[in-house]
């Protein structure tokens, strides 16, 4: 299965995004990469 998201709208990307994600990355960070069909 190929691996996307779907957006319906400019407004709604804008919105996914404008908070500040630097506490995620942090939670990421050091964490190993997953394959784009890994399943969790």
């Amino acid at each position: 299965m190929q691996t996307y998201f779907v957006i319906n709208s400019f407004q709604e990307l804008f919105d996914k995004t404008a908070p500040d994600f630097t506490p995620v990355y942090q939670r990421l960070k050091g964490m190993p990469e997953l394959a784009a069909d890994a399943m969790r």
